[in-house]
C-alpha cells in the first residue's frame, strides 16, 4: 500500500467512525481535489500528534480535502467570503469541530480548531476573556486574548479560536496581530456554542 493509499484510508475511516455518516457522507468526500497550496490558513491543535482530516468549502462553491499531521492547515488563495472548515480527528473520543467566516484580505493564521472529547458538554459552559465588543486594536501591536472555558470536564481544555473578516493572524497560543484596518469579528466556540466579539482596527 502506498503512502497515498494509507492516507486515503486512514480520511474514509476517521470520516465513518468519527462524523457517525455512513456512506453517503464518505462519498461527498472520494473524489474532492487534495489541498494544494502554500498559505498556513490555521491551525488544527490538541489531538497528540496525529493525523486529522480537514474539510475546506469555500465561498465560490468549490471544496477541498486536506490531511495534516504537524497541525498547519494549507490552503490556496482562499476567494472572499463564507468559508467554512471542518476538522475530523483521527484520535478515538474526539468530536468533528466545523467553524465558518468571512475570508478576507489577510488569510494567515485565521483558526485555531481545537476538537474537545465526546464527554465534554457545551451546556452550563462559560468563556471568559479579556476582549470585549468594540474594542480598538493598533496594526502591528500583539494582544494576548486571555480566552479561557468553564464549565463539566472542562479543565485544562481549550476552545476553537477564530477570526472572521481578514484583519489579523492569530498564534498558537491565540495572541492576535493586527495586519488590515477595518472590523470583523473574534470569534470563541465549544462544540455548538459561540460567543463573538465585534472589533476595529485602526492604524
Amino acid at each position: 500500500m502506498t503512502r497515498f493509499q494509507a492516507l486515503n484510508l486512514t480520511f474514509l475511516v476517521a470520516v465513518a467512525a468519527l462524523a457517525g455518516c455512513g456512506g453517503s457522507q464518505v462519498a461527498e468526500f472520494q473524489h474532492l481535489p487534495k489541498g494544494e497550496g502554500n498559505i498556513p490558513i490555521g491551525k488544527a491543535q490538541g489531538l497528540d500528534g496525529g493525523e486529522s482530516n480537514v474539510l475546506v468549502e469555500y465561498s465560490d462553491g468549490h471544496k477541498s480535502e486536506i490531511v495534516t499531521n504537524d497541525q498547519t492547515v494549507f490552503s490556496s488563495p482562499m476567494p472572499e467570503g463564507k468559508t467554512k472548515v471542518t476538522v475530523y480527528p483521527s484520535g478515538k473520543g474526539y468530536s468533528k469541530t466545523t467553524i465558518e467566516f468571512d475570508a478576507g484580505s489577510e488569510q494567515n493564521y485565521q483558526f485555531n480548531i481545537r476538537p474537545l472529547p465526546v464527554s465534554v458538554s457545551s451546556r452550563d459552559v462559560l468563556f471568559i476573556s479579556s476582549i470585549r465588543d468594540g474594542q480598538v486594536f493598533k496594526i502591528g501591536q500583539q494582544y494576548d486574548l486571555n480566552i479561557k472555558i468553564l464549565g463539566p470536564n472542562t479543565r485544562n481544555l481549550r476552545p476553537t479560536v477564530y477570526l472572521s473578516g481578514g484583519f489579523g493572524r492569530l498564534s498558537t497560543d491565540d495572541k492576535l496581530t493586527p495586519t488590515r484596518t477595518g472590523s470583523g469579528d473574534i470569534v470563541v466556540q465549544v462544540k455548538d456554542v459561540k460567543k463573538s466579539f465585534h472589533v476595529f482596527v485602526e492604524p
